[in-house]
This record gives C-alpha cells, structure tokens and sequence, in this order.
C-alpha cells in the first residue's frame, strides 16, 4: 500500500510509513518502542512574562503516551494552572517565572517501551533598581557611602558615574564592592554632585537611578569679645560665633564640661544664634564655659573663663539707713553688733564684715 492511500485509510499509516493500522493508536501495526526527535536546543532561554511551548515529538506503535517532569517530579495539578501539555505532547508554559527555571523532562512510553529528553529552562529577568541612597551631606574628610540595590537574572552589574564620567573602582580614593556599594574616602569639595548608577544584565535595556551628594564646606569657632569677670547680680551674656558653612550646624553650651540646658534654670536662656544669657549672676555661676559648633559627627569648640566679683547676699538683706550710719557702722567694725548686723546688712557682707 502506497503511503498516499495509507494515509486516506481511517486509522492511519504504521509508523514505517507502509503497512496500514487497523485500529486507533496504530492497533495492528508492528509493535515499535517510543522514539523522541531529537531535533531543535535543548537549553531554552526566554524572559519573565512570556508564554513558551516546549516540543515532544515521539513515535512509537502503539502510540506512545506523554507525560513530563519538572525538576525530575511529575507535573501536579497545581502546576496545571500555567502549565499544560497540548494534544501533540508538548509543554506549554504561559507567564513564565523566575522559580520556572530548572529541567524539563518528555517521557513517551508504550508497552513495547520509553524514551525521554530533556530541556533546560532559564528565564532571564529585565535588570530593575530597588533602591538607591537618598541624597546626603558630608563634611570634607567624611567617607562616603551610597548603596545601588538591584535585581535581575543573570545578576546585574553595575557602574556608578560622576556627572558623565564614568568612576572607576580602585582609582586614589574610590571602591566598589561586589553588591555594587560605591565608597570614597576622604571627602573633597570636587566630589559634591549627582551619582548615577547604571544598571545591565544584557536583558532589555541598562536601567539608572541618581543621587547627590552635598560637601559641606568648612565653619569656624569663637566666642565674641566678653567681660571675663562679672559681678553678682548682674547679667552675663556670651555670643559664639560661627562663621563659614552654617548648613546643619547646631550650637551647644556646657559648663565645666557639663551641658547647660534652658529648661533647668530659669536664669539661663539659650538663643538660636548661640547667645548664652545667664540672669542675675551668683557666685557658683563661675566657672569654664564652652561652645560646641557640630554638624554630623565634627565639632569645633572654643572656651572661655568667667569669674565673679562681690558678695552674694542673703535673702532680704539690705541697709536699713533711717536706723544706723553704716559707713560708720563699717568704721567702726561694729557689724557683728545684733542690732547693726540687721540694720546695714548689705554694706557689712560687701565690707566682709559679715560671714
């Protein structure tokens, strides 16, 4: 029988192309083991989201039936939900996953036989950046950190540039690690502005994101022209001057290395500008006063000592003229006198007089 009229028969031709079947799946055909074509790549290549069809062509009498594995474990129904065999044995895989990349295995079998060929999938993912440092300030000499987080299959590499020049790791004072971080040492006022990192995996296109970095430019330190000795009950007031760079530069006020805060004593005010005001001045207000300038972890300091003049009086003790002379009373040295003690308070304890 010629292969035409074979194939014009209702159950086919045998798998030698001549005799004819006579019954469904090549009933009455010489009986053959299952032989897979072995045509076409068995490594597939293919990017998330696609819909792909892996072949299984397979010959055999009677005719072979086709089941397939993932990974070397039987296809379950859960997996049926994007992946399904077709009516001639292949695997259709539709919105392919990364977690989709293993081996695929075709097994045609009959009662004669089997055979198998396998398939390894990879599915690339396009290269996407995550996250990238947000813009940050330094002081010159800082070191400087910025992170490029990425993801994508193959693993991406990564490049940072400076305005439009590319920066090349291991170059005086730039690195970059192998998770893409870029560091440079020592901080200049040249290395201030716009980073880009520049993503690529070969899938699609590079992808950038941008930063900036801010070098914060010098301050300096000091404390205006003062009176170093000030009398009791009077007024004190210190100004620390910052003059330079002033962005995020707070100033702080200490004590004999001790913090003076605005809200303890209500003598003691703190301005923005960095005036230190102290009310009505006693004698333990002596002291070494600081003024702390910082911005980030640097900080510049300059100090000065206060000293106090007089006699710091008891509560209510004031001269009484209309009972005593008290500059003769001073004269005199009558002031531990139980009456003239009462009557010129203020001029016996300024005299000394008076403990």
């Amino acid at each position: 029988m010629s292969l035409a009229e074979c194939r014009k028969s209702v159950f086919g031709c045998c798998p030698d192309g001549e005799a004819q079947a006579t019954g469904w799946n090549l009933i009455g055909c010489p009986e053959e083991a299952p032989v897979i074509d072995e045509r076409g790549q068995l490594d597939i290549v293919t990017i998330t989201g696609e819909t792909i069809t892996i072949p299984c062509v397979a010959k055999g009498a009677p005719t072979p039936q086709i089941t397939w594995y993932k990974s070397r474990f039987p296809l379950l129904k859960k997996d049926g939900k994007r992946m399904t065999r077709q009516k001639d044995g292949s695997l259709k895989i539709e919105n392919v996953q990364p977690e989709d990349s293993t081996s695929y295995t075709c097994r045609a079998f009959n009662n004669v036989g089997s055979a198998t060929k396998t398939y390894a999938l990879l599915v690339q993912v396009p290269v996407s950046i995550t996250k990238i440092s947000p813009r940050i300030e330094v002081n010159p000499g800082d070191d400087i950190k910025l992170s490029c987080v990425t993801s994508g299959n193959p693993t991406p590499e990564i490049r940072w540039l400076h305005g439009n020049k590319v920066i090349q790791s291991g170059s005086s004072r730039h690195f970059i690690d192998k998770d893409g971080t870029l560091m440079i040492e020592r901080a200049i006022l040249s290395d201030e502005g716009q980073y880009m990192c520049e993503a690529n995996n070969g899938v699609g296109e590079p992808v950038t994101a941008s930063t900036n970095v801010d070098v914060l430019g010098p301050f300096k330190v000091k404390i205006a022209a003062h009176n170093k000795t000030i009398g009791i009950g009077s007024d004190m007031r210190l100004v620390c001057e910052v003059t330079g760079d002033l962005t995020d530069v707070t100033i702080h006020w200490s004590k004999d290395g001790f913090p003076l805060l605005d809200d303890e004593d209500d003598r003691i005010k703190i301005t923005l500008e960095g005036e230190l005001l102290i009310e009505d001045m006693m004698k333990s207000d002596e002291g070494r006063y600081t003024c702390t300038a910082k911005r980030f972890h640097s900080k510049i300091s300059k100090s000065t000592t206060i000293y106090t003049q007089g006699v710091e009086l008891p509560e209510d003790c004031t001269d009484k003229p209309w009972y005593a002379n008290c500059k003769l009373i001073i004269e005199a040295r009558m002031c531990r006198h139980a009456y003239f003690k009462v009557f010129c308070c203020q001029s016996c304890h300024e005299a000394g007089l008076l403990p």
